[in-house]
């Protein structure tokens, strides 16, 4: 069976896992009628549903911290699913690699390797670390998602590419920061001002980067409150909406959308010579299967492009 890898990328409790946990448990609500389906292996359904448990427990509180609930990855732990038709033969494995966080400095060699490897990377920011910095005193954000050492990943692995590389911004936690137009504006200019010397860095790759954001809910019942230096340490606090809030994560299932989209692009692509074996894949996978084919595509129509979302570069890897 094919097999494509993704890396989960951030540091540790910005909400990589959370995220993986709400993108899988979102999708067979979001796929509807889609002839699509996305299963997880043993292991990784009983991880994400552990993950899922632990997110709808945190409902019986009024007030959490960003220490909350879940817990993130203790080792390297990877989540396998198989893509395909539902009630067929699935015809391609797609393996996330999520991580501790705390790897990116303490395990540069598995990050990196991840990166370099992979057909797509998703970076997890956490919202809250990234709106609330006032860039003097604490400077929440370099501190909590250190954009200059993940930066400083992509500068070392994506120095030459051979093929087309889907990296994805996901803000996380930013119910409160979509509530408006201007806020959710707001949000989006702040990644890309944030991440600028990485986006930089991607226009001089030879138009072989896809850059993307996709801001996720990850809970949706809980909005961020304040901010509280304790043990000079930030510590965001989060509010239930209501009494009666429950989990419900909104846009999770989008980078998915994404990923799947970039795939099907590639295999329309009509160069083979030069080009990275994972496309020839994508031709062969879809050309031997065309109701798959029109699944992932109408699954990948509903990518949103508007308002907090937008593709930064890379239009044409994402025309179908």
């Amino acid at each position: 069976m094919y097999s494509q890898d993704v890396a989960m990328l951030g540091p540790q409790r910005v909400g990589k896992t959370s995220l993986l946990a709400t993108m899988w448990g979102q999708f067979d609500t979001i796929v509807g009628g889609i002839n699509l389906a996305l299963i997880p292996d043993a292991i990784s359904n009983a991880r994400l549903t552990t993950r899922i448990r632990e997110l709808r427990e945190v409902f019986s509180q009024h007030e959490i911290n960003h220490k909350y609930g879940i817990m993130g990855s203790e080792s390297d732990s990877y989540y396998t699913f198989e893509l395909g038709r539902k009630g067929k033969n699935p015809s391609m494995e797609v393996k996330f690699a999520d991580y501790p966080g705390g790897w990116i400095k303490n395990n540069p060699d598995f990050v990196n390797d991840k990166i370099r490897n992979s057909t797509a990377v998703i970076i997890a920011i956490d919202a809250p670390a990234l709106m609330e910095d006032n860039g003097k005193n604490y400077l929440f954000n370099d501190r909590i998602n250190e954009p200059m050492q993940i930066t400083h990943i992509f500068k070392k692995e994506y120095r030459e590419l051979r093929g087309p590389r889907l990296v994805i911004f996901a803000p996380v936690k930013c119910e409160a920061y979509l509530q408006t137009r201007e806020s959710a504006r707001e949000l989006k200019d702040k990644v890309k001002d944030t991440y600028g010397n990485l986006i930089d860095h991607f226009q001089h790759l030879d138009d072989n980067i896809v850059a993307v954001i996709t801001p996720v809910q990850t809970l949706g019942g809980f909005r961020f409150s304040r901010v509280k230096i304790e043990n000079n340490d930030p510590m965001f606090y989060f509010r239930k909406i209501s009494g009666d809030a429950k989990y419900s994560p909104q846009d999770s299932e989008q980078p998915l959308r994404y990923l799947l989209r970039f795939m099907l692009r590639l295999h329309y692509h009509d160069r083979n010579a030069g080009w990275p074996w994972f496309i020839n894949i994508f031709r062969t996978l879809f050309g031997a299967d065309e109701h798959l084919k029109e699944a992932v595509s109408e699954f990948a129509k509903g990518c949103k492009m508007t308002n907090e979302f937008e593709v930064i570069m890379g239009h044409r890897w994402l025309e179908i």
